[in-house]
């Protein structure tokens, strides 16, 4: 898997678009506004790597990640209305590396999907997702934060692909992190996508944010 860094101080924001109203709780949106300066816009969607960070902060702030192995009362992971779910990733994935070389057409129907259920819900309080009140939004954020893992594997690591699919996307993964010591687009100051490797020949995403323990 990937990880993301990031900054390790407290967000405090005041009310806007993506806080809730009547608690000033913090949201996906707003925890994404004070970390890296934008709104979650399709633009995220370009670049599997960017994608990958905004999951992966939203899971750390709410603490969803513990649903993919102990699922809320009544409900059930993987979701069941995804038949086959880890080919669907795996596949959605690899079409959207392949529509990352050339954005002609349309994304993945499963990414499409989750993400228009994730970003119509932006504003959501992470509260809501820490307790799975609306567990519809963590289902879509899990399936995100797997299609871009899936997405992001071996990227920036100079693994033996002659002749696979995604040369360019590999390719210019590398000159990104080259030129600015992170995988994802946002700001490396704010946060950072970093390759990873445990043993020879497997990459692991990590995003971090400067200042965050290794």
């Amino acid at each position: 898997m990937t990880a993301v860094l990031e900054r390790p101080a407290t967000i405090v924001t005041p009310a806007g678009p993506g806080w809730d109203d009547a608690c000033q709780e913090p949201t996906p949106a707003s925890v994404w506004q004070a970390l890296v300066g934008s709104t979650i816009g399709d633009e995220l969607l370009e670049w599997p790597p960017d994608l990958f960070a905004l999951t992966e902060v939203i899971l750390q702030r709410s603490e969803a990640y513990r649903f993919a192995l102990s699922p809320p009362a009544g409900s059930s992971w993987p979701p069941a209305d995804v038949p086959a779910w880890p080919d669907a990733v795996t596949g959605a994935a690899r079409q959207w590396t392949a529509w990352a070389e050339d954005t002609n057409g349309a994304v993945p129907r499963l990414l499409a999907q989750e993400w228009g259920i994730f970003r119509a819900r932006a504003g959501t309080p992470l509260s809501q997702l820490a307790e799975a009140r609306d567990w519809r939004l963590c289902q879509a954020l899990l399936t995100l934060h797997a299609i871009a893992d899936e997405a992001c594997a071996g990227l920036g690591v100079d693994l033996d692909a002659s002749g696979a699919d995604g040369f360019v996307y590999r390719a210019r993964g590398r000159e990104l992190l080259a030129r600015t010591g992170s995988l994802a687009r946002m700001p490396a100051q704010s946060i950072r996508v970093l390759p990873k490797v445990h043993t020879p020949r497997t990459a692991v995403r990590c995003a971090r944010c400067p200042g965050t323990p290794r």
